[in-house]
């Protein structure tokens, strides 16, 4: 129903007691996660799952979820997609978990919180100070992520407290580097709140990820998830220039997915 073109919610998380897919399943109630259908390679880098959800609970006011109710002993459950992508970097599993609706975020991924108590489980975070450094420096590659979008908290200027950038590659712009210099020879400051990461190597593989400071992921899936196995370029890079935290803090609480945008929200 709604693999077509929507944005979905993410977190990503690595456990050591998590190999796979299933075991993430397994930490759920029994029959919530099913139909689990790989999407990826066998020989794939990352692994793309497809997955449907199934909830007593309504998330979206979309005519198009009445057809999908699924009745158990009385029960009526609607059913919703999910994705697992799941890749080994730095000799553990990161995993992340995907879903179109805000409110069908903060279910299951609170029971998957709950439920793996005690495992270890650590949050991945992009440290957007770090990842902005990285991307700052002058080095040429075709294939180098840019950052598309990116919104900054404003200290120093009681009048300001919000600033946002959109462009093809916001670091490396004349505005940019105008309005920093500006705003720092008056002694304002700023600090990243969220931006997007852009990964086009101008070939059909291009895919975008939304993060914050969080720990909050958000990206949209394609017709028929053509352009998640691209994600594994952008994750490469994020892990490889050392740019990804790990911490025990939940990340849904504020930024990217704090706010709800209609039927997909």
């Amino acid at each position: 129903m709604f693999e077509d073109r929507r944005d979905y919610r993410a977190v990503a998380f690595a456990c050591p007691r998590l190999r796979g897919v299933a075991d993430i399943a397994g930490l759920l109630p029994r029959n919530a996660v099913m139909d689990l259908r790989v999407l990826s390679e066998p020989a794939s880098d990352l692994e793309i799952t497809h997955s449907h959800y199934y909830s007593t609970n309504r998330f979206t006011a979309s005519a198009e979820l009445d057809k999908l109710v699924v009745t158990r002993r009385g029960i009526h459950f609607y059913r919703y997609d999910v994705y697992f992508l799941a890749t080994s970097v730095k000799r553990q599993r990161v995993f992340l978990v995907a879903v179109p609706f805000f409110r069908m975020g903060i279910e299951l991924f609170g029971m998957i919180r709950e439920r793996s108590r005690g495992h270890g489980l650590l949050y991945q975070v992009v440290n957007l100070d770090r990842l902005l450094a990285l991307l700052s420096s002058p080095i040429e590659m075709t294939t180098r992520p840019k950052i598309s979008f990116a919104e900054f908290t404003v200290f120093g200027d009681e009048a300001l407290t919000r600033l946002s950038l959109a462009g093809e590659n916001v670091l490396q712009s004349v505005g940019f580097s105008l309005v920093r210099r500006s705003l720092t020879a008056k002694g304002i400051g700023l600090n990243p709140r969220k931006c997007a990461i852009l990964y086009d190597d101008h070939q059909g593989k291009r895919f975008r990820l939304q993060a914050d400071s969080f720990g909050n992921l958000r990206f949209r899936v394609g017709f028929r998830a053509h352009n998640l196995p691209f994600a594994q370029y952008l994750l490469s890079f994020l892990y490889t220039g050392n740019v990804m935290d790990s911490t025990p803090a939940y990340p849904l609480r504020k930024g990217v997915v704090e706010e709800e945008d209609g039927d997909n929200g």
